[in-house]
């Protein structure tokens, strides 16, 4: 009986052993929950949008968004480079897209980053 006693306590333990591990190895939620602001940015020429990742760092799961309603989503940014967008690329979720002739008054970016944080950056037109 008491060799099972010693086994009992020695698997409680390890066990809490094992729970210590994992809360001190698991990132903090209050990094995960951060918003970055990103160094990027976005002109306008009337016909096109071009969005630049002036970070040195990748934005990833990129969601872009004209006006709060016409995304692109699921992409990545990757740092150091520029990209164009047509105005009819953007859709709103009942699948509408952004008419061709529409002057934009707001685009913002949204995305993860490597270390866990969220990026953001709006500019207004």
């Amino acid at each position: 009986m008491s060799n099972n006693k010693s086994k009992i306590l020695l698997i409680i333990i390890v066990s809490g052993v094992m729970v210590m591990l994992v809360a001190l190895l698991m990132p903090e939620k209050d990094k995960n929950d951060s918003l970055v602001k990103l160094n990027a940015s976005v002109t306008f020429d009337e016909n096109r949008f071009f969005v630049c990742n002036n970070d040195t760092i990748d934005y990833l799961n990129v969601q872009l968004t004209v006006d709060r309603y016409y995304t692109i989503t699921d992409m990545n940014l990757s740092a150091g480079e520029t990209y164009t967008f047509w105005p009819v690329e953007f859709s709103h979720i009942n699948g509408r897209r952004l008419p061709a002739n529409t002057k934009p008054q707001q685009f913002a970016i949204w995305c993860r980053l490597a270390g866990g944080a969220n990026g953001f950056y709006s500019v207004k037109f």
